[in-house]
């Protein structure tokens, strides 16, 4: 396994690597996101929703032209319950209004498969509209409510739709089970604002959202977890938010089961006599930022992307070892550190630079980082290890 993970970072180029490490930024997600989900008629339209990268939504009748203003409800309610045989018109004309002028580029997207066994989330692109006809449409959900998709592939006929951009598909079995119940709900859109923090935390490892920064630590181990094993990494993220933070107390909440997460978050508001408002304010805006993919790439078992570069832990022990080379020789002064044979110095001093003017100890960060790492050979620590894409 470290071949090969020791093979792909080789083919990345270690420039690149280091590049990715300083550009890193904490995903931050707008207060104004709204969420979303999106069926897909039984799962019939799921694999097309994901490969063409659009979701899509029923009653062809109504489209974006179509006068949707109080005094013109009635003409529709009658049209769909004629036409389509909808018993509950008022809903659909809903529907069609929030899918067409209320979901808005940058919202997030859940679009559950066939018996919500795996779910993707996709950001939300711009609208646009197709032009199957409306027996076209109800040619299709005839077939589909005779099984006939089982047997042969059937294209979405539906016109509203909108382009997505793909974030991350999982198993169902990963999202908090509040999420998951709340998935169980059939109606082909439904809002899901007030699940934010948990399609966030199933997304992204490490983000700031609504004022506070989340940070997720996956633990697949499916036995009894080891007491010393979660000592150890408690110790070991701790440690480093310590260093990163300068705050000697850290204070975090934590749900924990096996498999499960341990989600901690540190809020601007400082509700912790400051504490979390300075951790908060040092994840957000200490240059030594790209240290912290350092942490995030161990906690997940190895891995992570920063764009379509992936980071893997034999790149990030290499590159801490030569930035603690650097650190050894500046405060010995044995030598000008530009004359270390360190491959690609300009990029590692970069970092050394950065951890230095944030008062980063980089033997202490490095041994906070190895004791997380020595946690997950016990935990089997990784995020969203069982995901799709």
């Amino acid at each position: 396994m470290i071949k090969e993970k020791l093979g792909e970072n080789k083919r990345m180029g270690e420039k690149e690597f280091l590049s990715a490490l300083n550009d890193f930024r904490i995903p931050e997600i707008s207060e104004d996101t709204k969420f979303w989900m999106i069926r897909t008629k039984k799962g019939c339209f799921y694999d097309e929703f994901i490969s063409k990268r659009f979701v899509a939504i029923g009653w062809n009748f109504i489209d974006k032209k179509t006068d949707k203003s109080e005094s013109n409800q009635e003409t529709l309610k009658s049209y769909l319950e004629e036409k389509y045989g909808e018993k509950r018109p008022q809903m659909a004309i809903n529907k069609c209004i929030k899918f067409i002028s209320e979901i808005e580029e940058g919202d997030i997207i859940i679009i559950p498969n066939k018996g919500t066994k795996k779910i993707t989330f996709a950001k939300a692109g711009g609208y646009y509209e197709e032009h199957f006809s409306e027996e076209e449409e109800l040619r299709v959900i005839e077939a589909i409510e005779d099984r006939e998709w089982e047997v042969k592939q059937i294209e979405c006929p539906y016109n509203k739709r909108r382009r997505i951009e793909i974030l991350k598909t999982v198993s169902v079995s990963e999202v908090n089970i509040h999420l998951y119940m709340a998935l169980t709900n059939y109606h082909g859109l439904s809002s899901m604002q007030e699940y934010a923090k948990m399609i966030l935390d199933s997304i992204y490892p490490l983000y700031i959202y609504n004022n506070i920064c989340s940070l997720q630590i996956g633990i697949n181990n499916k036995n009894e977890i080891n007491a010393n094993a979660i000592s150890l990494l408690v110790a070991g993220v701790t440690g480093c938010l310590k260093g990163v933070s300068g705050e000697e107390d850290i204070y975090a909440t934590m749900n924990l089961n096996s498999p499960g997460k341990i989600s901690c978050w540190f809020s601007k508001e400082g509700k912790q006599d400051s504490n979390g408002k300075n951790v908060f304010d040092a994840l957000k805006n200490r240059k030594s930022k790209a240290m912290l993919l350092l942490l995030i790439v161990a906690i997940t078992g190895g891995q992570a992307k920063v764009g379509s570069v992936e980071l893997s832990l034999p790149g990030i022990v290499k590159t801490i070892e030569d930035v603690k080379t650097i650190d050894t020789n500046v405060k010995k002064k044995e030598i000008e550190v530009e004359k270390l044979e360190i491959d690609n110095f300009e990029e590692k001093y970069d970092i050394y630079k950065k951890l230095k003017d944030d008062n980063i100890d980089i033997n202490e960060f490095k041994n906070d980082l190895d004791k997380i790492i020595r946690a997950g050979e016990d935990l089997n620590l990784g995020f969203n290890k069982l995901t799709d894409n």
